[in-house]
């Protein structure tokens, strides 16, 4: 996921280092709309997978 990139975390941060990070990207207004939670909540989510695939690609990758 591109967005991941932009998130500037180290690949071994902590999930919830991550989630704040990714709260810094969406609007302040957008944060707290009900109508927006499941949307909200997929991109959680895929940042989250995108996060895990970077950690297990490092540690393939590491010799």
């Amino acid at each position: 996921m591109l967005l991941y990139s932009y998130l500037h975390v180290h690949v071994w941060e902590a999930d919830t280092a991550v989630v704040r990070a990714a709260a810094g990207m969406i609007r302040r207004s957008s944060r707290r709309d009900p109508a927006l939670r499941d949307q909200r909540k997929s991109f959680y989510r895929d940042i989250l997978k995108a996060h895990r695939d970077h950690q297990e690609l490092v540690t393939a990758c590491r010799l």
